[in-house]
């Protein structure tokens, strides 16, 4: 029996007549469209009455966007019956609840703005309502993205998130909802977003596929801020492919965020998927949860039986990634949101979040700018690491998911996995979390794949070729299984 089978995930069936929200990718869900088996009011319908049967009961839905929904699917039939083949067209999506949507409450996850509602589209959902795509609910998030973090794992607003794998156990912050709704089949891809690991996280702890783009490729207009240096919106999906076809939606810039460039032009042909080189630290799997090693060694031995060369690869240990990311996230979330952070009506539902975003003023300008100076350090150090491997893989986490009725773990850097979340997002790199199966106690594995900038498109394909070859990415929890 093998391990999945033993653990009691749910193989999903193939996407057919009579189509169902919870069983497809973009890919198949498109099909179906496009073929007429399915209507995108149907499956947008079908979306919001799982989003209120799962997604409220998982703590993973802000707020319905029901009337919306109706709109923009309707509006997509009528380009479907004209003959439109965009792959987006009257595919159901969720945003995460710090990314504006008009006519929707964005709360950013703070309880007293709960009712807050932003005139305007976050220039990534204008983008996915030009291309057809169907927004059905904003996605719960830890308040103002973690910055500051909090006592209780997940806790924000809403609720405490529920993992859709097993319950009591955190789901991953700060895009917990957005994970949990394509977890549990509401929507086959999720807006995030990710400053030190809110989209590698979540993806990782729910088993599904999470890319975290390049610094700069896609653009923040109309999403909170909480440090322009290492923002950046992320997705998370079914599949690589479908997180590939989302960016390509959403990037290059939109002439507001002046932190987001159109990729360089004229860039080299991807080398073939075999011919890659990747690095793997040999201490990938020494400080990781001992029921994960051997789910992870496999999915790092199928990984690489799929390229041409492995070597060994490591960041420098002794850099202090993570805590140069919190100094930099403490200082620029005291800035950006001053004015809320100062605020006597300001209420959160952890008050020491709070007080720690407030003591971000006892930091030093010489500390912010040592901080700094580690980032780019960081950068220099991928810079080595990239002159003799094409990308680095390790596995996505180094701990399971911890219970949510425990205080908080505090983040460290102690692992390769963790030093390698901390590094790549200081560094601005893009990086794909892919499931790689469960482990010994039915819980999900994953895989971390990083590169250097704009090598987004190669990680992307290196994925989907991964999931090509396994089936990982098709379990779904007992829960969410169709």
């Amino acid at each position: 029996m093998s391990s999945d089978q033993r653990t009691g995930g749910h193989l999903r069936p193939a996407v057919g007549e009579g189509t169902r929200i919870g069983s497809g990718s973009i890919g198949e869900l498109g099909a179906a469209l496009r073929a007429g088996a399915v209507s995108a009011v149907e499956l947008a319908r079908q979306a919001l009455t799982r989003a209120a049967s799962l997604g409220h009961p998982y703590v993973a839905i802000a707020a319905l966007t029901a009337a919306r929904a109706e709109a923009e699917a309707s509006a997509a039939d009528a380009r479907l019956r004209s003959g439109a083949s965009d792959p987006l067209l009257g595919i159901p999506y969720g945003a995460k609840d710090i990314i504006a949507a008009r006519g929707a409450p964005t709360s950013w996850g703070v309880t007293s703005l709960l009712e807050q509602i932003l005139d305007q589209d976050a220039v990534v959902v204008d983008r996915l309502h030009h291309r057809g795509a169907v927004l059905v609910a904003k996605l719960v998030t830890s308040p103002l993205a973690g910055g500051g973090g909090t006592d209780r794992p997940g806790l924000s607003a809403h609720g405490q998130p529920h993992n859709p794998w097993a319950p009591e156990r955190y789901a991953g912050g700060s895009s917990s909802g957005s994970a949990i709704a394509v977890a549990l089949g509401i929507v086959p891809f999720a807006l995030g977003s990710e400053t030190g690991g809110s989209t590698i996280q979540p993806a990782a702890y729910c088993g599904v596929t999470g890319y975290r783009p390049t610094w700069g490729l896609i653009p923040r207009t109309g999403v909170m801020g909480l440090s322009s240096g290492l923002d950046k919106v992320g997705v998370l999906a079914r599949t690589a492919e479908d997180c590939a076809v989302v960016a390509d939606a959403l990037s290059g810039q939109d002439g507001t965020d002046a932190d987001c460039l159109d990729p360089p032009a004229g860039a080299a042909p991807e080398p073939a998927i075999d011919r890659l080189v990747v690095g793997i630290s040999p201490g990938d799997l020494d400080r990781v949860a001992p029921a994960m090693r051997g789910t992870g060694r496999r999915g790092l031995d199928e990984l690489s039986a799929l390229v041409g060369e492995v070597r060994p690869a490591e960041i420098a240990p002794e850099i202090g990634y993570g805590p140069a990311i919190e100094v930099i996230v403490s200082v620029d979330a005291e800035r950006s949101l001053r004015e809320l952070v100062w605020s006597p009506d300001t209420e959160l539902p952890d008050p020491g979040q709070l007080a720690r975003l407030r003591a971000a003023r006892d930091i030093t300008p010489a500390d912010y700018a040592h901080a700094l100076e580690v980032q780019e350090l960081t950068r220099r150090e991928f810079a080595r690491i990239f002159a003799s491997v094409d990308l680095i893989a390790g596995v996505s986490v180094s701990d399971q998911p911890q219970r949510r009725d425990v205080p908080r773990r505090p983040r460290g850097t102690a692992s390769v996995a963790d030093r390698l979340l901390a590094a790549a997002n200081l560094a601005g790199l893009p990086g794909v979390a892919i499931p790689c199966g469960l482990d010994d106690d039915g819980l999900p594995v994953s895989l971390h794949l990083v590169g250097p900038r704009h090598r987004d498109r190669m990680l992307l394909a290196v994925a989907a070729r991964y999931q090509r070859a396994t089936r990982h990415h098709l379990l779904r929890p007992p829960a969410g299984g169709d």
